[in-house]
């Protein structure tokens, strides 16, 4: 009798540790592994401390909304810096919305005067075609 109740005992305890140890390797690996909570629940963006690297690009034409409300855009001129491309050398970014701002595929997004396009970091998404391709996050900031 007082073997099969260690045997239960240690079952119960197993299954208990089990659980507690897939709940927090499932909440480390959701944060991107960054040890903190993923922005916009995306593993793929890593956004930087403070903002980098004025973009001299004016105006994007968005190609795919995504479901956490952030969008890729193609860049609607020619850019004289090397980012990643699609179609013939057209910059690819992934635009941040502003507050109260929704996205929707083929939308044009101007840089108001006054402002500057900026990198905030970088996006990291894998292409249909099972390409890894890392794009600029881009934001939209005061000068």
């Amino acid at each position: 009798m007082k073997k099969g109740l260690v045997f239960i005992l240690g079952m119960i305890v197993g299954a208990l540790l089990t659980i507690i140890i897939v709940y927090r390797l499932g909440s480390d690996s959701s944060d991107g592994g960054t040890g903190g909570s993923a922005p916009y629940g995306d593993s793929g963006i890593s956004l930087f401390s403070e903002p980098g690297e004025v973009m001299t690009l004016k105006s994007f034409k968005l190609f795919q909304v995504l479901p956490n409300g952030t969008a890729l855009a193609k860049s609607t001129e020619k850019a004289n810096v090397q980012y990643p491309t699609l179609d013939y050398g057209d910059p690819i970014v992934l635009l941040l919305p502003e507050d109260g701002m929704a996205y929707y595929d083929d939308q044009v997004i101007k840089v108001p005067a006054g402002k500057k396009a900026r990198q905030v970091g970088i996006y990291r998404y894998e292409t249909k075609n099972e390409f890894v391709k890392t794009v600029p996050i881009v934001r939209i900031l005061d000068k």
